[in-house]
C-alpha cells in the first residue's frame, strides 16, 4: 500500500476534496482588512503619544560639560574640555581626547588670568609648562563660587601651556590653553 493509496487499493486515509478556502466575498474582506491594518499602522504611530523620553534605552545623553571660561584684562575665551566624564540625573557619558592643536590661547597678558566654570561645587587644579618643558602646579585663588584667579606672580615672562583638571558633582573635565606673560 502506498502512503496516498494507489488507484484500486484500499487505504486508511480519508478522502479529501479540493475546495476554495474562501468565497470571493471572503477574499475581498481579507484584502480590505489587511490594507486597513497596513494603512493604520503608520497613521496610528503618528497619533500615539511619544514615549521615547520615558524609555530608558532611548533617553538622550546629557549635553556634556560647559566650557571652562578664561579671561584677562582684554580677552575672554571659552575652552571646551577635550576629556570628560559627565552625568546628569541617572544618565552619563565619558569621552577621552587630546588637547587641540594649536591650543586655544588668551594671548599675551601682564595681569591675572581668571578661570570660571558654571557649576556649583567644583574644584580645579592647574599646572603650567614653560617652553623648556618644566612643569609646575599653579595655585588658584577662589574669588567666588564659580571663579578663580591663577596665581602667576612668580613666573618669568615667556610662553606657557596650562593644563586644567576640574572635578565636581557632575563628574570631571580636562582642558588646556596657551598664554604668554609679558
Amino acid at each position: 500500500m502506498t502512503a496516498h493509496g494507489a488507484p484500486g487499493e484500499a487505504t486508511s486515509n480519508p478522502t479529501y476534496r479540493s475546495r476554495s478556502l474562501l468565497s470571493p466575498l471572503g477574499a475581498v474582506a481579507c484584502v480590505v482588512a489587511l490594507a486597513s491594518a497596513l494603512m493604520a499602522g503608520p497613521a496610528a504611530a503618528l497619533l500615539s503619544p511619544d514615549t521615547s523620553a520615558t524609555h530608558p534605552l532611548q533617553q538622550t545623553p546629557p549635553k556634556g560639560p560647559p566650557p571652562v571660561r578664561l579671561s584677562t584684562y582684554s580677552v575672554s575665551l571659552a575652552v571646551n574640555p577635550y576629556s570628560s566624564c559627565w552625568s546628569s540625573g541617572n544618565v552619563g557619558m565619558c569621552y577621552d581626547g587630546r588637547p587641540p592643536r594649536p591650543l586655544p590661547s588668551v594671548g599675551g597678558t601682564d595681569g591675572p588670568i581668571g578661570l570660571a566654570f558654571a557649576r556649583d561645587g567644583w574644584r580645579f587644579h592647574v599646572s603650567v609648562t614653560n617652553q623648556e618643558g618644566d612643569r609646575k602646579r599653579v595655585d588658584l585663588v577662589r574669588t567666588s563660587p564659580h571663579h578663580w584667579r591663577l596665581a602667576l606672580g612668580e613666573f618669568p615672562d615667556g610662553r606657557y601651556r596650562a593644563d586644567m583638571f576640574g572635578r565636581g558633582p557632575q563628574g570631571d573635565v580636562a582642558a588646556a590653553f596657551a598664554f604668554t606673560l609679558n
